[in-house]
């Protein structure tokens, strides 16, 4: 694969991180399908999910600049780091725009499954806060001044609460849980996970999709047909 613009260190860089990308989202959607309402498998699926959405940004941010004849931006030095909240902004904005300028049904259902999902944005703050804060929130509880901040349980109780309240499927599910036998309650959490992952899949396939079909420029369509779902292999 050739992308004008980046030498061929650059190009053996860039299939690396395509790859690692599209394996650590992989994961993150197999973590979060097990999850359990364990809090032990919080630290797992956060640090993958949010190194996983910042390499699947950021490479496509880099094809972005390289679409408008800019070289590939230097994310050492760069206003970004692990703001994922800003990153996914301008992504979307720029995947907005472009499809409204080049509009198909199938395009169009991409970005607005994304934009109408109630459940990507917690799940994206709760990602952009880990990334930037939390990884070290209990380490740091132990030092003499601890941050005022809400703790990785806390940040996935929000991405759940937001899940169920948008769904009156879910609702009903939690409420047989609360007061019906043990299965409920496993087929609520069963229900629930798979809701939370499915947010994220939709959000990889987005950008996987409109960038086969031109958005991300020509040398884009080949990322985003190596960042298709489809393509990463199987979690451990």
């Amino acid at each position: 694969m050739t992308s004008p613009g980046l030498s061929r260190r650059q190009e053996s860089a860039l299939l690396w991180e395509m790859g690692a990308a599209r394996q650590l989202l992989q994961h993150t959607i197999a973590l979060f399908s097990s999850a359990h309402g364990h809090f032990s498998t919080l630290n797992p699926m956060f640090t993958t999910g949010s190194i996983g959405v910042e390499k699947l940004l950021k490479l496509t941010i880099g094809y972005i600049s390289l679409a408008a004849g800019r070289p590939w931006p230097d994310f050492r030095q760069s206003r970004y780091r692990h703001r994922l909240i800003t990153m996914d902004k301008e992504v979307r904005q720029h995947v907005r725009t472009w499809v409204a300028q080049n509009p198909t049904g199938y395009r169009v259902e991409l970005v607005t499954t994304v934009d109408n999902d109630p459940c990507w944005r917690p799940i994206l703050n709760a990602l952009d806060t880990y990334a930037n804060t939390g990884r070290f929130h209990h380490l740091d509880q132990l030092g003499p001044k601890p941050p005022d901040r809400l703790s990785p349980e806390g940040l996935w109780e929000q991405v759940e609460l937001q899940a169920v309240e948008a769904s009156i499927e879910l609702t009903a599910k939690r409420a047989e849980a609360i007061s019906g036998p043990p299965e409920a309650f496993d087929e609520f959490l069963y229900s629930l996970e798979a809701r939370i992952a499915q947010s994220i899949f939709d959000w990889w396939l987005m950008i996987a999709r409109v960038g086969m079909h031109g958005a991300f420029g020509q040398p884009g369509r080949k990322f985003g047909s190596e960042m298709n779902p489809d393509k990463a292999w199987r979690p451990v």
